[in-house]
């Protein structure tokens, strides 16, 4: 009897060793990928870091440049020169074409939703002039403010 119980025990402890493998493989696998992830994060970090360090290194440049005014016609001719003024006098030339003026954008818009607005009204308006009672009727509000809209039913052509 001692003996099946020693046996229990360890099996036991054998079923318990056998999942705390499991977990130490499932731990040392999410490790790896952690670290998989850590080396592409220092990878992007690193390739941010040159850019910036070039980044830095042409403002430095063009800082001194100009802080040397005696030589600002040249530098101003190198600019000229320039991807960045080439790229920047291009997109100013664009934009007219690919964009449009955002008076009228909203002007546009604004008679687009009036002309909703209206449509909206004339298919209302047959059901509403139909209706019994006043021959002042209020599209809006109950008449007595000011901001109400009051149409004579008599008065509605379609």
């Amino acid at each position: 009897m001692e003996y099946l119980h020693s046996l229990m025990e360890y099996l036991s402890l054998m079923e318990y060793l056998h999942s705390l493998m499991e977990y130490l493989h499932s731990l040392m696998e999410y490790l790896h990928s952690l670290m998989e992830y850590l080396h592409s994060l220092m990878e992007y970090l690193h390739s941010l870091m040159e850019y910036l360090h070039s980044l830095l290194s042409a403002v430095t440049a063009d800082c001194y440049r100009f802080c040397n005014w005696k030589d600002a016609t040249v530098v101003f001719n190198m600019h000229l020169q320039s991807k960045c003024h080439i790229k920047a006098i291009e997109a100013v030339a664009m934009l007219p074409r690919t964009t449009k003026d955002v008076g009228m954008q909203l002007s546009s818009a604004h008679s687009a939703e009036k002309e909703q607005a209206r449509d909206m009204l004339k298919m209302i308006y047959p059901v509403w002039a139909s209706l019994p009672g006043k021959n002042w009727l209020a599209l809006r509000g109950d008449g007595s403010d000011a901001s109400c809209t009051l149409i004579p039913a008599s008065s509605y052509e379609s």
